[in-house]
């Protein structure tokens, strides 16, 4: 699959006031949309996502939104 050739990985997860709820470096482990011991709010967070492959030389970043639906 497409994480096998992930070999460094890193995702934060921020909220609204851009404090970090969320960071791992282990391509499986997801967001469950807990922060700070509590289920999230149905509102919108940022995401950014780091990594490198074994086909692309450097890191690769992606930014963007995730909104939690309850």
């Amino acid at each position: 699959g497409y994480s096998t050739s992930v070999t460094e990985y890193e995702l934060w997860i921020f909220d609204r006031r851009g404090d970090v709820v969320f960071h791992t470096t282990d391509i499986n482990q997801g967001w469950n949309g807990v922060s700070k011991g509590h289920e999230s709010e149905q509102e919108a967070f940022a995401y950014k996502c780091r990594y490198r492959t074994e086909l692309i030389n450097g890191w690769q970043t992606k930014i963007g939104t995730v909104t939690v639906l309850r």
